[in-house]
């Protein structure tokens, strides 16, 4: 219960100088007739945000009040500060929220800013999405919610909803910056204590390396390495002064999350399965954070190869009375979480060091172009600078590597590549996977079962496999992993007489270089068809391109765009992205018979939004494809229609088309009986198409040729 000053209130008390507001009494030492029951631990509002993802903290009560009358789910502290009790409480309170929104008054003096960098630092230290919403001041000495709301609606706050930073970006603003470069290194140095100890060494390097680095114009990536190393000497001196008395301070360190989920199990009073599995996903991102040897499951019996879950699970299991079947799928689901998390951020972690390893002028380029150039066009540049011809690749290769990124809606973008022996297919690939950071691309020999086992194998990998007979097991890999683009692939097996469940990663894009098609259909159909050139003339272009570029590559220019490529993809690794396409509904579609082209051209719009992603609209997390994403799209599309209808390579059209022609010599389709239908040997389909006996046996096409509509 609170009660605020107003013009009502007796002038006697407002000159006695007592507080603007006024709180319940609770029992303490002078008031010890009060029961100990009557708290202030209930914030005003705070059943409007019960049920909310997102929802509005808000200094005063009538401020709280406003933005509820405006469909804004929102709760008031009362006050600029908050005791730590009554913070441990919101922050009990916002755990499971998706973002958090502080909106504190705009003061003169910037108690209402520091206020709301006090209490979002708490938040955010507790693992909560926080933004801070600035009230424009102009020129009065302060404003809060209820005055700015006055004659205003709803759109007019949401403007400010939009505008909204994240606690990092809004504490960088308030600090000052200074000709001086030792000065601005000092500022970034007590900012990094105050703000980034208790976060994670992956978001944390994070921080520094993009907003630290880009507020502070200066600071080149030499600067930001050793801000880096100063953060981590700082957090060391701060474990060292947390456990003094501790013998051993790197397992508390490593048992602290342990030990506060475990403490979390004591307020369950539930049993059973359904209230083990509100319990984890209440607490998933703190189950996510946990070290994995945490849940490692422990020998028991060597001889017979028995295994027992690790004490964490069986702490779980006992909490819950759960049986040992219910025990496994508790299992099985923490170490989901876990493991994706711990890939996620081992994935991050190789993509940042990457980015401070590239030199100044490489980082601010591949950014620019981010920002205000073509990154698709300049890669496709560089690519031609390497390989000459072969256009379809050109267009081709970098859609399919975009879709590493996306998520959502996105279905991948998978390419084979085919066409003659000696012509470029594994020349073209290779070269394009030169532009590609390492960490994304799987090539060479691969075993049927390697992106299950592999450790190396991360979300959004890139898969290159060169003129390979894919295996029955393979096969049905590409088909699974394509079609739940988005989800892990499972494998389940034994080992060492333990059931395991093996998982391929999400976001698998595959490219495939081979002379010949597959002869699985339903293997074609999921992927983007791509004909090498193998003409007389892209063969002399050829020979004069490889005379030129023997030296081109000498140059450090050269070196420096090649690695401006692979910025570009560091740069762009450190996130994923929902795309969505608002004029979906206004394309015309007419080939309807394979409805998985339509899904491909899609996703196409998408890859070619994603090189701009820096340049289009976001809404409610959503990027928003472009009329322009839909032309560049469709204009690549275009060229790959044909081999996409029929699923056939060029060398199998121009055998089906000789049969074709035959039978319409023959007047087959009049009368379409096997026996009418013509007949053609090897030497013949030699002749007329310029491919030699052995491919000829290889493609098996007059198998294929039902399965075709050039057939019908």
């Amino acid at each position: 219960m609170s009660g605020r000053e107003t013009a009502e209130t007796p002038e006697y008390e407002k000159q006695s100088g007592t507080m603007k507001y006024k709180y319940l009494r609770i029992r303490s030492e002078k008031n010890t007739r009060i029961s100990e029951f009557v708290n202030n631990h209930h914030f005003f509002g705070g059943d409007k945000i019960r049920n909310e993802n997102t929802c509005f903290i808000t200094e005063g009560l009538a401020d709280c009040i406003v933005l509820n009358q405006h469909g804004f789910p929102s709760a008031a502290l009362g006050s600029t500060n908050t005791s730590k009790e009554n913070l441990a409480h919101l922050i009990d309170i916002l755990k499971n929220k998706t973002l958090v929104f502080i909106c504190f008054d705009n003061d003169e003096n910037q108690a209402g800013q520091k206020g709301a960098l006090s209490v979002g630092q708490a938040l955010f230290d507790a693992g909560i999405k926080v933004k801070v919403i600035d009230l424009p001041r102009g020129s009065e000495k302060k404003i809060d919610i209820a005055e700015f709301m006055k004659g205003e609606q709803a759109k007019d706050f949401e403007i400010l909803k939009d505008k909204a930073l994240k606690l990092i970006p809004y504490a960088l603003n308030l600090c000052p910056r200074s000709v001086s470069k030792v000065e601005n290194l000092e500022t970034a140095q007590e900012f990094i204590k105050e703000r980034l100890l208790q976060q994670d060494l992956l978001f944390r390097n994070g921080y520094i390396a993009d907003n630290i680095k880009n507020y502070f114009p200066d600071f080149t990536n030499t600067k930001t390495s050793a801000l880096i190393k100063v953060a981590e000497s700082f957090v060391k001196d701060m474990q060292a002064k947390g456990f003094d008395s501790e013998e051993d301070s790197s397992s508390q360190c490593k048992d602290s999350l342990e030990g506060s989920l475990i403490e979390s199990l004591k307020t369950q009073t539930g049993k059973g399965l359904l209230a083990c599995e509100k319990w984890v996903n209440e607490l998933k991102l703190s189950l996510a954070k946990i070290q994995p040897e945490t849940l490692n499951k422990k020998l028991v019996d060597l001889k017979e190869k028995k295994y027992s879950h690790s004490d964490f699970i069986n702490v779980i299991k006992e909490k819950f009375l759960l049986s040992s079947y219910e025990t496994d799928e508790v299992y099985k689901k923490i170490l989901a979480i876990n493991n994706m998390y711990h890939n996620e951020k081992r994935r991050l972690t190789n993509i940042l060091i990457r980015l401070q390893n590239y030199p100044q002028h490489t980082r601010d380029k591949a950014e620019d172009l981010l920002k205000n150039g073509d990154p698709r066009e300049f890669i496709q540049a560089i690519f031609r600078k390497k390989h000459v011809g072969n256009e379809m690749l050109v267009e081709t290769l970098p859609v399919c590597v975009a879709n590493t990124f996306i998520v959502g809606k996105n279905s991948g973008l998978s390419t084979k590549i085919s066409g003659g022996s000696g012509k470029g297919k594994s020349a073209g690939a290779n070269t394009f996977t030169e532009l590609v950071p390492p960490y994304l691309l799987i090539k060479g020999g691969l075993s049927d079962k390697y992106l299950y086992y592999s450790d190396d194998m991360q979300a959004g990998s890139l898969c290159f496999v060169d003129d390979k007979e894919l295996s029955e097991p393979m096969k049905e890999l590409v088909k699974n992993s394509i079609t739940n683009f988005q989800k892990p692939e499972h494998h389940r097996t034994v080992i060492n007489g333990e059931p395991r469940d093996l998982t391929a990663p999400e976001r698998t894009v595959w490219i495939f270089a081979s002379v010949d098609g597959f002869d699985d259909a339903q293997t074609n159909n999921r992927l983007i068809q791509t004909e090498i050139d193998s003409s007389s003339d892209q063969d002399s272009k050829v020979a004069e391109f490889q005379r030129k570029s023997e030296n081109t590559d000498i140059s450090s220019s050269f070196k420096d765009d090649v690695e401006v490529c692979k910025c570009i993809y560091d740069l762009l690794g450190l996130r994923t992205y929902d795309i969505r396409i608002p004029f979906s509904d206004a394309i015309i579609w007419n080939h309807e018979h394979n409805r998985r082209n339509q899904p491909k051209f899609f996703d196409m719009i998408r890859a070619v939004c994603l090189y701009k992603i820096h340049q289009r609209e976001q809404v409610n997390g959503y990027y928003l494809a472009t009329i322009e994403d839909y032309e560049k799209a469709y204009e690549i599309y275009k060229k790959t229609t044909v081999q996409n209808n029929v699923n056939l390579t060029e060398s199998e059209q121009k055998i089906i088309n000789c049969f074709v022609q035959a039978n319409q010599a023959k007047d087959f389709y009049k009368n379409q009986k096997p026996g009418n239908a013509a007949r053609l040997t090897y030497e013949q389909l030699e002749a007329l198409t310029g491919i030699n006996r052995p491919l000829l046996e290889k493609a098996y096409c007059w198998k294929r040729c039902a399965e075709s509509r050039a057939w019908r």
